[in-house]
């Protein structure tokens, strides 16, 4: 594939109505280091008719048997209603009390729309708009829940929940989506309030005030303002690095009426806007801003956001739906917002094991981040492959520089009671359940992949003989060759039955070994002061215990551990169907994933004779990490080196489209750096045993502007003109300066954005 076309330039934006290629769904289920700060959850609510529609009668109250027990399940006893009708929103309420009753250790807040009502001049809000209904508005604020309810704040917002009034005739709002997430926006980063107090007939034409007035109970929190500004949660630089922010959004249609703060949205963060320069920005664009963006970034280049919270780590917003609607436009509201897609807003019973399940994924706090990917079946494209890919890291409890990683495989099973109900688990080798209460996997799990009798003797909570959720510990860090079988098969070279490891080529399209015999060749890049140097540290990428740390004399063995943290760059699996001895049942499946020693590994899923894999097939280094290979080395305590931590996509062509990657057909993976660096790749995988290097673009020639590289590239295909149909790549570089030297230098302050057109 060779570059035709490049069109790049500063501010540049292109929205394109693609149809997605990759072969792949994806599940993210977040954790941050314990003692890290609560997790903060932004629920909000759609407030149309449906909240008032009939959900069942209430005949003989506390009957979990009767009509509205079956409905709500184990939220029945929190029903707060007498004998007669019990609305929707009633049921909603009752599951709010049983689901906030579980909660502990948690932050959450509660955003409800304003009516749609202004108009002229005042649809652009500010606080010195009024007498009328726009955006949205903080039911309550973010307080801390916990078991007890010590402060009372789960009583609050229960309380303020019930001052709303139950829609009925038109008495209802529209979702204003963008203009929701906007008010968020300011609260998080501490501006002014936007459309908090445009409150008037909130929620009935018979009432003449504002929401303060007519229905005070359901007003703004004004405890989270001072004067005409929020006070933002991030209270302090300490104890919030790397806090997890969350929006759970119910609703009943999609989002309209969301327009009137465009221009505000629009405008720079220096005027407390978003500083996106899209013409006609959509709620899509807003979900997407607020996942990519650090909203209290701690980065002493980038003074534009300077007067934001100023935390480490980064502060993004992920965004679940749950929705009466599941559609295309309310999957993409979820895929902009990091989640798998919309969740149907049906009975409050099965809404109450949604909200569960949301919060338990968002409360499953240990050392680890956990990404599963289900790859999907190419030969029935309504059905999913029953693998499951796990990926983990844990961060070095003594601050040092090496973080450990691990991909791990479980199944679904899906089972049939005599009743004919069916039920999905997640097991695992032995097909036990292997996900434990908490959300992680069970430690008495046994990984697919893992060879049992190879494990090293358990320690604290391992269980001997199982590899569970310990990061090293099993699964496909286990399988990199010569890990178990020492230096015959990790190697001071590629070939026979060694460890693959390649790096960009000098030039043209066949890889460069990663090994000793191009240690002259790899010299400056690694940073060795000589070859020999060279020599030892490409031994060491390799995986040799070069430093001998366990002392028993043999620098050839395996070191302790050798795959890094997949911080962000989670587990891409790859189907290529029925390939070479592979059959339908047995698919050939690759995953791909990177990690932060520096490496885009290919590990393969099960052998052609259909028994369990895990083995890496080989990895990739990119020659603007090497130089980050020493100080993983050395492991002191301080900073850990970012290296190759971006996400990575893949554009596939199924020329005949038979489910099987072959012959003429094309597979390509995508990824950038993200904080590794500024730099993005393009790697040939049509054949996963030989890959072949494609493109990278960097600092260099026409994109020197071009900035830490945190976007996810997106495939898709596009006609210009008369022309042929072309692949185009979207990347996003993060802001930053010129480096040119030049004193004040601000020709690069703005986000670049490349687009890159590659002819097949």
């Amino acid at each position: 594939m060779n570059l035709r076309a490049v069109a790049w330039g500063t501010l540049l934006f292109l929205t394109l109505q693609v149809p997605s290629i990759a072969d792949d769904t994806d599940i993210y289920i977040n954790a941050a280091p314990a003692g890290s700060a609560e997790p903060m959850v932004f629920l909000t609510l759609d407030y149309r008719p449906n909240l008032g529609s009939n959900l069942c009668t209430e005949v003989n109250p506390q009957d979990p048997a009767g009509q509205c027990g079956v409905l709500l399940g184990d939220a029945y006893p929190n029903l707060d209603t007498g004998p007669g009708s019990v609305t929707l929103f009633d049921g909603l309420r009752a599951v709010f009390k049983t689901v906030f009753d579980e909660l502990d250790g948690i932050q959450v807040a509660f955003m409800m729309n304003h009516d749609n009502s202004c108009s002229g001049s005042n649809r652009g809000g500010g606080p010195d708009v009024t007498g009328c209904s726009n955006g949205g508005y903080f039911l309550k604020g973010l307080k801390s829940f916990d078991s007890t309810d010590s402060n009372g704040a789960k009583a609050d917002m229960l309380e303020a929940l019930a001052s709303i009034p139950i829609p009925s005739g038109n008495l209802s709002h529209s979702y204003q989506g963008q203009e929701l997430y906007f008010e968020l926006f300011r609260y998080l980063t501490g501006q002014e309030w936007h459309n908090a107090h445009t409150g008037w007939t909130d929620y009935g034409s018979s009432r003449n005030f504002n929401v303060d007035r007519d229905d005070p109970g359901a007003a703004w929190d004004a405890s989270i303002e001072s004067g005409d500004y929020y006070i933002t949660p991030f209270t302090s630089s300490e104890g919030y690095e790397c806090a997890r922010l969350y929006a759970v959004n119910m609703m009943f249609q999609v989002s309209n009426q969301d327009s009137d703060n465009e221009d505000e949205i629009k405008a720079s963060v220096a005027q407390g806007g978003l500083g996106i320069t899209i013409n006609n920005p959509d709620f899509v664009d807003i979900i997407e801003f607020m996942r990519d963006t650090d909203l209290a970034p701690n980065d002493p280049t980038d003074t534009g956001y300077g007067y934001w919270p100023d935390v480490a780590g980064n502060q993004n917003l992920t965004s679940y739906f749950v929705a009466a609607q599941v559609n295309n436009t309310t999957n993409g509201y979820a895929s902009a917002g990091g989640s798998i897609s919309a969740l149907p807003l049906t009975e409050p019973a099965e809404m109450l094991n949604i909200l569960r399940n949301i919060f338990r994924e968002i409360l499953s706090i240990s050392t680890t981040f956990v990404a599963a990917s289900v790859p999907v079946n190419v030969f029935n494209r309504s059905d999913i492959v029953d693998n499951v890919f796990i990926a983990q890291f844990q961060v070095d409890p003594d601050g040092r520089a090496s973080w450990s990683g691990n991909l791990k495989k479980l199944k679904i099973l899906e089972s049939v009671d005599e009743l004919g109900t069916k039920a999905l688990a997640i097991v695992d080798a032995t097909n036990v359940e292997a996900i434990a209460a908490d959300g992680r996997i069970s430690p008495n799990a046994l990984t697919y992949w893992t060879d049992a009798s190879s494990l090293p003797p358990a320690l604290d909570e391992e269980v001997e003989g199982r590899d569970g959720r310990a990061i090293e510990r099993g699964g496909a860090g286990q399988k990199i060759p010569g890990f178990l079988t020492g230096a015959s098969m990790i190697g001071d070279n590629n070939g026979g039955t060694n460890r693959t490891l390649f790096t960009e080529p000098i030039s043209g399209a066949a890889m460069l070994a990663l090994g000793v015999t191009n240690a002259t060749t790899l010299q400056a890049d690694l940073g060795a002061d000589s070859v020999a140097d060279a020599e030892e540290l490409i031994r060491w990428i390799r995986g040799q215990d070069v430093d001998d740390l366990d002392a028993d004399g043999n620098v050839n063995e395996a070191r302790r551990w050798l795959l890094g943290a997949p911080l962000h760059s989670r587990p891409l699996p790859l189907n290529y169907g029925a390939r070479g001895s592979y059959s339908e049942s047995n698919p050939d499946i690759r995953i791909f994933m990177g990690s932060e020693d520096g490496m885009m590994h290919a590990f393969r899923n099960t052998t052609s004779s259909g028994t369990e894999s895990g083995a890496e097939d080989w990895a990739f280094m990119p020659r603007s990490v090497m130089d980050k290979m020493s100080i993983l080395r050395t492991n002191s305590v301080g900073t850990h080196p970012y290296t190759l931590d971006g996400a990575s996509s893949a554009f596939v062509i199924d020329e005949d489209g038979n489910g099987t990657i072959d012959g003429s057909d094309k597979a390509y993976l995508y990824f950038g750096l993200r904080r590794g660096g500024k730099a993005y790749y393009a790697l040939n995988v049509t054949n996963p045993d030989n890959p072949g290097m494609l493109w990278s673009i960097d600092k260099s020639g026409d994109f020197s502007e071009l900035g830490m590289t945190f976007s996810t590239p997106r495939t898709g295909q596009v006609k210009f003109g008369g022309d042929p149909t072309q692949v185009v790549i979207f990347g996003g570089g993060y802001d930053e300066d010129k480096d040119d030297g030049a004193a004040d230098d601000d020709e690069g302050n703005a986000i670049y954005i490349v687009m890159l057109l590659l002819a097949i």
